[in-house]
């Protein structure tokens, strides 16, 4: 699934393997053998509902693994990587051989799992990335709207700007590929070493904007994400109130700043001594959000 501005999109692609019998989730995990697979801790046959899995580095989406009115449905996800593929593929593989099923993809075919791979081969998924990539294209530049993906780790957000760069970073032909690897730069990247900015929403008296911001203070590495203004804290406003847009933060942060899409971004630590400079320069793009 991915959002814009409050409308889900679904562009994915399902198997089904229908089945009263249930293997053991450690046993098809097993099966698929790869040393990197991020999976849910479940003891037994595999339960009622819906479980993710993904490569550790790798994914760029989480495959879907559903059971429920006697049937397994393997959902691979919008821009999934080629490795997404492959776990995916495996899955229903496994499942449908040790089970003893029938694969039943949406094209409204049914096949034994050898067949599998004659049907849906490499070349298949690279049109669905592509065909992703160009309804993304759609909406970032005809639309100017920002496209949010449910990544296997956190969220990605790609818009106007960032497509441009990606569009700009080489041929036509490899922009799928490079959209690909943002997500993953943005799923793997360690922020271990960053403070989680609070996002906190603030509400004119009337009820009519709502306005979400997070607080930028000195001596901390922080990752900002999905808020409109950063407040400057300590500041030298009698009603110590320091608003400045997210936008201005490359400006002011400098070589500190750092986007990790279109909407996160990194900002190095400021020292102490540093800040009054900052707020100083701050100053030119201070903003009232509220009147």
């Amino acid at each position: 699934m991915w959002r814009e501005e409050g409308i889900n999109l679904y562009m994915s692609y399902s198997f089904y393997i229908r089945t009263d019998l249930r293997p053991a989730v450690a046993d098809v995990l097993a099966r698929i053998d790869f040393p990197n697979v991020v999976a849910p801790d479940v003891c037994g046959a595999w339960p009622d509902g819906t479980l993710h899995i993904y490569r550790a580095e790798i994914s760029t989406r989480a495959t879907e693994i559903t059971y429920t009115d006697h049937a397994f449905q393997v959902r691979i996800l919008a821009l999934a990587s080629p490795e997404d593929y492959e776990l995916a593929f495996r899955v229903v593989e496994h499942l449908a051989v040790l089970t003893g099923s029938q694969v039943e993809p949406e094209d409204d075919i049914t096949f034994p799992a050898e067949k599998l791979r004659d049907i849906y081969s490499a070349t298949w998924g690279n049109r669905m990335t592509a065909s992703h990539s160009k309804v993304i294209g759609h909406f970032v530049k005809k639309e100017g709207k920002t496209i949010t993906i449910v990544g296997p780790v956190r969220e990605f957000h790609i818009g106007p700007r960032l497509f441009a760069e990606l569009e700009e970073g080489g041929p036509a032909e490899g922009l799928p590929q490079r959209i690909l690897e943002a997500i993953r730069r943005t799923q793997y990247r360690d922020l271990s070493g960053y403070a989680e900015a609070a996002i906190m929403e603030v509400t004119t008296s009337d009820k009519s904007k709502t306005t979400k911001l997070s607080v930028w203070e000195p001596d901390r590495a922080t990752h900002f994400s999905g808020v409109e203004y950063i407040h400057l804290v300590p500041n030298n406003m009698p009603d110590n109130i320091f608003l400045v847009p997210l936008e201005a933060l490359p400006q002011l942060a400098g070589s500190r700043f750092a986007y990790l899409d279109e909407r996160q971004c990194l900002v190095e630590a400021v020292a102490s001594d540093e800040w009054p400079a900052l707020l100083g320069e701050a100053e030119r793009y201070k903003v009232l959000p509220f009147g």
